[in-house]
């Protein structure tokens, strides 16, 4: 099940490192947050080098809808009623400035990744008052807001909703494949990052080839590290296992709609599991959701399919794919110091479903290219006081105790299966395996043994 994006782009390959190295800034992880920290180190001048296990942009960053906006949701009304006017113009401005950046980015350096203005349309299948206090929210802040309730084109009956205009939408791969050729000196794949150890003068990270037989261990030595992992694969003595949980999210690309029938804007629900549109080259159709928890049953597929035909009658179903989201708290990413007293490890974590911006964000705060009082309110250690630490904590308590069943080797949660998609899915902290026990999305760093889940 590959995305739209995998299959219309060929991405470059880099060599495994085969040496130990010394650098002054490691980035881990190569979707587009760590290549966007490497493209500015490299425009920066600096001696850096950027390490991912697997294949550069061949996750998270593969399927995207790839919607670069500042509206995430009707986030700017909640973050003015529990954080204050300060904080939600903070993220506002923090994701201006990264949609600008994206565009600069691919105007100077010529960067052909299908870029398109569009609008961005949140929309409420149910409840008006959440869009007229989103659009208050957007007023007071001083961000522009448009109040609707017949989008053009829409396929849903809605009761109201909020258009941003002036957004983008691109080819993120196509885009991924551009900024990684520029770095080619610095990238390594089919190396995973194994352990970090604090020196007097710096870290030292342990890295192997897991695809080798024998895992030889090299050492790179960093003065500076970012760890731009979809989740921190060091995650225990930050936390983030407790103050985040995962989410998965299901897409297909429809075709064989007539030009008139195709949502003229970017859209999403602004509920868990609402459908999510955007268009891709002239009569194509992306269409996304009804997902949910990691580790829970929904709709999925069935459920998409089932949307896809009753709103576009005659469309054909041409691609599927699934995604993976870490959600915070507040809503917010953690952007920052990975612990208070390892100032020389930075983070990037808890996109929240908007990976396009916050990416952009993430590499221009770790790469000290965004203003420090806007960069403070990710600060990853901020309030763990919140409804869901509770609810996070209860899931994993209630699958600790399960006594049957395969166990995730992360904290030994009762693992379940997915119909769905065919894997082993934990309910507590989002790890996946394929039914051989193999490793398909973190926390988890081991696979577990295919007797334990026959």
């Amino acid at each position: 099940m590959n995305s739209i994006w995998s299959q219309t782009t060929k991405l470059p390959h880099f060599p495994a490192l085969e040496k130990d190295l010394h650098v002054h800034t490691l980035v881990i992880g190569g979707g587009l947050t760590g290549l966007l920290c490497g493209f500015f180190l490299q425009e920066q001048g600096a001696d850096y080098a950027l390490i991912e296990q697997h294949q550069i942009a061949g996750h998270v960053t593969a399927n995207t809808t790839a919607k670069i906006t500042t509206q995430h949701g009707l986030i700017y009304s909640d973050l003015l009623r529990y954080q204050g006017k300060e904080t939600a113009q903070g993220y506002y401005t923090a994701n201006q400035d990264a949609l600008d950046k994206f565009r600069q980015i691919i105007r100077d350096y010529d960067l052909d990744c299908d870029l398109e203005a569009k609008s961005n349309l949140i929309y409420d299948l149910h409840n008006r008052q959440t869009i007229l206090d989103e659009l208050t929210a957007l007023h007071e802040i001083g961000a522009k807001g448009i109040y609707v309730e017949r989008p053009e084109n829409f396929p849903l009956e809605i009761k109201a909703a909020v258009e941003t205009p002036n957004q983008a939408q691109f080819h993120p791969l196509k885009f991924a494949r551009e900024i990684a050729e520029m770095q080619e000196a610095h990238i390594y794949e089919e190396t995973k990052a194994l352990d970090i150890d604090k020196e007097k003068d710096g870290y030292t990270i342990k890295v192997t080839n897991p695809y080798t037989v024998n895992h030889r261990v090299h050492k790179i030595f960093a003065k500076r590290v970012i760890i731009a992992t979809h989740f921190p694969f060091k995650n225990f003595r930050g936390l983030y296992f407790m103050k985040m949980h995962q989410v998965r999210s299901y897409a297909m690309q429809l075709d064989n709609i007539a030009p008139e029938k195709l949502p003229k804007q970017m859209a999403m629900g602004a509920q868990s599991g609402d459908l999510s549109f955007r268009t891709y080259q002239q009569n194509k159709l992306i269409l996304g959701g009804r997902g949910g928890k990691t580790g829970k049953e929904h709709g999925g597929f069935t459920q998409l399919a089932a949307d896809a035909k009753k709103l576009f009658p005659g469309c054909t179903i041409e691609k599927l794919w699934a995604t993976q989201d870490c959600m915070t708290l507040d809503g917010m990413p953690y952007i920052g110091n990975y612990l208070p007293d390892y100032p020389g490890i930075k983070v990037a974590t808890g996109f929240n479903k908007w990976g396009m911006t916050s990416a952009m964000a993430a590499a221009l705060m770790l790469t000290d290219q965004m203003d420090r009082e806007v960069a403070d309110i990710f600060y990853p250690h901020r309030s763990m006081v919140h409804p869901q630490v509770v609810v996070n904590a209860g899931t994993s308590l209630a699958n600790l105790l399960k006594l049957k069943g395969p166990r995730c080797s992360h904290m030994g949660c009762s693992l379940k299966w997915n119909k769905s998609e065919q894997s082993w899915d934990c309910p507590c902290h989002g790890s996946r395996y394929d039914k051989e026990g193999k490793v398909l999305n973190e926390p988890a760093q081991k696979h577990i043994t295919k007797t334990s889940i026959t």
